[in-house]
């Protein structure tokens, strides 16, 4: 019986760099594969790489986004190309082990009520220069302990109600079956739009979790990847969780699952106050009281009500 096909997914942008090593280790997998690369709108050299590496092997097709689409939109151009019957993901500056694609093909035939699959990866601090634990170790909390360094299990959780408020699936360490209907990326979020597909698939699909401790890949985490502290970027981030939060709290309106829209309203107001802070350094205050009244309308608390005092008073506190 021939090994099923999978459909990997790998978005470019300006990564001559890392590219050809990412591709070589998907090209490595001892699997039947294809290998979408979606170049989106690179200005380097990462289309002349990719189209070299696809000369040698028909199993890399390059595809082009004519502009900018951000990592989401690249995404779903792979996803709308893909023939397989499983599907996976990797970024263009992380590797994968020869045993990755394997490991998992293994998992779904033992296990034929898996639907998404999370493999235990490495974690390369690039800034350190070392290893700084796998992805199971720090999520040893919500995952559990593990007796087996192979170990394979259900996931013990609620996987849709668990990602409202922890990232907890990494998309390079995913493999999944390929849903009878498309589901794409939300090309509208820039921020948590990964745990929107999942939530979308465990919500919709009834998709059932598996986790596998094998470590499989190595994430590098680079200096860019690395959340930063500038007051633009963090304005930046609050504004994506909060399209995020206000989402699936529109969405919710007509489930009655009062528990999860109490816990979403929770983190859009933490995320308001966080907001309202950022934007009051750079003296956007104007901005800084919108978005505090709108954590004050989400949920009231005391931490609301300083940070609007904090806003109403800065324009006579820096007057000369």
């Amino acid at each position: 019986m021939s090994s099923p096909l999978i459909s990997v997914i790998m978005p470019a942008f300006n990564a001559e760099n890392t590219i050809e090593k990412a591709i070589g280790s998907v090209m490595a997998q001892n699997a039947q594969l294809e290998l979408f690369v979606v170049d989106d709108a690179s200005t380097d050299n990462t289309v002349s790489v990719v189209q070299a590496l696809a000369e040698k092997d028909n199993r890399i097709t390059l595809l082009h986004n004519q502009r900018s689409k951000g990592p989401s939109g690249a995404r779903n151009s792979g996803l709308l190309s893909a023939r397989g019957e499983y599907l996976a993901f990797l970024d263009a500056d992380d590797t994968w082990y020869d045993n990755h694609l394997s490991t998992a093909l293994g998992v779904f035939a033992n296990s034929p009520d898996a639907d998404v699959l999370l493999l235990n990866f490495d974690i390369y601090d690039v800034v350190q220069a070392q290893f700084v634990g796998t992805w199971f170790e720090k999520k040893q909390t919500l995952f559990g302990a593990w007796d087996d360094a192979s170990s394979t299990r259900p996931a013990a959780l609620n996987a849709a109600e668990t990602l409202f408020t922890n990232s907890f699936l990494h998309l390079q360490a995913v493999v999944l079956k390929t849903p009878s209907d498309p589901v794409l990326f939300d090309e509208t979020l820039t921020r948590a739009e990964d745990r929107d597909f999942f939530i979308r698939l465990f919500q919709v699909r009834a998709y059932n979790l598996y986790l596998c401790n094998t470590v499989t890949g190595t994430y590098f985490l680079h200096e860019s990847s690395l959340t930063s502290k500038t007051h633009d970027s963090l304005v930046k981030t609050e504004k994506a969780l909060i399209a995020f939060y206000d989402k699936h709290l529109n969405e919710m309106k007509q489930t009655g699952n009062t528990g999860i829209q109490q816990t979403l309203r929770r983190h859009k107001a933490a995320a308001c106050y966080e907001l309202s802070y950022q934007l009051r350094q750079i003296g956007e205050l104007k901005a800084a009281f919108h978005y505090s009244l709108a954590g004050l309308a989400t949920q009231w608390s005391s931490k609301q009500c300083v940070e609007l005092a904090k806003v109403c008073v800065s324009p006579v506190l820096t007057r000369k």
